[in-house]
């Protein structure tokens, strides 16, 4: 909630009973076509872990107005039934990271760009001025850019930390050795990816994903089939449908296709192909 600016506890419940009120309690109630549960996932994967909770909260006062007539009568109950849930109870669906690519921001306070070395040493720094963009717009958005190689961050414990790791698997050490959550492979200099298969220059896949050693930290890539396709690739995604969904994929400027993953028991799964909706 911090990293959101929300200060305290006590702005962060007004900002849980304000979302789960006006954006998905009452649009719930008036329009019978509202995908409640969708909206409630999204505020969720925000980090905001309680609205599930407030949203059934919301069913009591609407059925016992007699005693809370007002609705500022009725807060403190809240506040006092959360008072009483540890964030231990809470189930992982909730505190693993679950996306979009948005909400790996409020997640983090640095983010770490690992770059690849199995490639020309021209190519690399190349890569790492590149990444020097995109450092510059990490920092303006209050996050610490820490640039960092593949084969250093093959040594450093990664449990609390976030890293968006470019290249591919035959080209970033990193990479290499990860076990990711996304169907994601990379064969013949190609990207294999949710049952299908992108050739050819200028592909560029943008996902996220949890932190294979701690869920509750996100985790990006940037996959190319040519290490030359990731340079400029960090301004692609510009839209908001692009920044709130879980993965795009581009082929030089034209965005072949972006969705959401499906994700049951840690398995992040294509299902929404082409559609954020």
């Amino acid at each position: 909630m911090k990293r959101q600016q929300y200060p305290d506890w006590k702005i962060a419940l007004y900002e849980h009973i304000v979302r789960t009120c006006a954006e998905i309690h009452l649009l719930g109630k008036l329009h019978k076509d509202f995908n409640k549960k969708k909206a409630l996932e999204y505020q969720e994967g925000r980090g905001f872990w309680y609205v599930s909770y407030i949203d059934s909260l919301l069913d009591v006062y609407e059925t016992r107005r007699k005693e809370y007539p007002t609705f500022s009568k009725f807060v403190p109950l809240i506040a006092t039934r959360l008072s009483k849930i540890s964030v231990d109870d809470l189930p992982e669906r909730l505190t693993a990271f679950a996306g979009p690519i948005s909400a790996i921001f409020s997640r983090a306070d640095s983010i770490h760009l690992i770059y690849p070395t199995a490639i020309d040493q021209e190519l690399v720094n190349r890569i790492k001025t590149d990444l020097e963009y995109f450092a510059g717009f990490l920092s303006s958005a209050g996050k610490k850019p820490i640039p960092l190689s593949d084969k250093e961050a093959l040594k450093i414990d990664w449990k609390n930390r976030t890293g968006f790791v470019y290249g591919n698997p035959e080209d970033n050490l990193f990479l290499r050795e990860l076990k990711i959550q996304i169907p994601l492979g990379f064969k013949d200099n190609a990207i294999e990816f949710g049952g299908d298969r992108y050739e050819g220059k200028g592909v560029v896949l943008i996902s996220c994903l949890p932190n294979p050693f701690n869920k509750k930290l996100p985790f990006a890539v940037m996959i190319a089939n040519s290490p030359e396709d990731l340079i400029g690739a960090g301004s692609r995604i510009s839209s908001p449908d692009e920044w709130n969904a879980d993965y795009v994929i581009f082929r030089g400027d034209e965005k072949l296709d972006g969705g959401l993953y499906h994700k049951e028991k840690g398995k992040w799964s294509v299902i929404f192909r082409g559609d954020q909706n």
